[in-house]
């Protein structure tokens, strides 16, 4: 998929009823990993999604069919450690699988975008409806316990902190309820996740995540790996900068 740019997401914003000011924050600090996340129509409908303002404790949530088969869900929020994971856990605890997603956070703001795009699943009006109702407890209640159980070696990469930030790539077997394990890692260490894009294929994945911190990336490789002593985990730290840093929606899960 081609990188969006600024100005394409930018012209399409200026024609919805999204505020000037409002558009120019959410583009001034555009991560490079958000923008490749998407096309510029998509990425254009997420940052609508945050207007008019958020509540203190309201989440946004809205689904819309993918070409091809799955379902894109966008989650908007007052940002907080363990939002992306709780999110997760929700999917995670319905047994849908994450195949790609994004995340991007607006310092300025405070609002976290998430988009995840949920592959191969029958999502009936029961289950999307459970599924609303606890997107929208995450404002206000504890999410749903999952337990994960690592289904083989994970491969962990950082780069060189630059601005208090470091980029965390993470390749490992796919399987439901990893991306709440990474994020639930993060969010337990302390550390904050400020963009992410995260793509699965061939049964693997490769996660990517701006973080704000250093992590212990042999530890998290540890943790995603399990205890078994002939699957052991693998950090690497690789040179290189952070990245970036600085058809109609058709079903409403929550109200704006």
């Amino acid at each position: 998929m081609a990188m969006a740019s600024v100005s394409e997401v930018r012209s399409l914003l200026t024609e919805t009823t999204v505020p000037q000011d409002l558009i120019d924050d959410s583009l001034v600090g555009a991560s490079a990993l958000w923008l490749m996340s998407a096309t510029a129509e998509m990425l254009a409908g997420d940052v609508v999604l945050c207007h008019p303002p958020i509540g203190p404790e309201e989440v946004r949530a809205v689904a819309h069919p993918l070409e091809g088969g799955g379902i894109r869900l966008t989650v908007a929020a007052h940002d907080r450690p363990g939002l992306l994971a709780d999110t997760a856990a929700v999917l995670a605890a319905e047994a849908l699988s994450v195949s790609a997603a994004s995340a991007m956070t607006w310092n300025g703001s405070g609002i976290a975008l998430h988009a995840l795009t949920v592959a191969q699943a029958e999502l009936t009006e029961g289950r999307w409806a459970r599924l609303g109702a606890r997107l929208q407890g995450l404002g206000r209640d504890d999410p749903p316990a999952f337990e994960f159980t690592p289904a083989g070696r994970a491969v962990v990469h950082s780069s060189p902190s630059a601005m208090g930030r470091c980029v965390v790539t993470v390749t490992a077997a796919d399987q439901v309820g990893l991306l709440w394990a990474i994020c639930r890692w993060f969010a337990d260490q302390g550390l904050s996740i400020e963009a992410a894009h995260i793509g699965a294929e061939g049964g693997q994945v490769q996660d990517h995540f701006i973080v704000v911190g250093q992590p212990d990336t042999g530890a998290l490789a540890a943790h995603l790996t399990g205890d078994s002593p002939s699957l052991p985990g693998l950090a690497i730290d690789v040179a290189g900068a952070v990245i970036g840093i600085g058809a109609g929606l058709v079903k409403r899960i929550l109200p704006r």
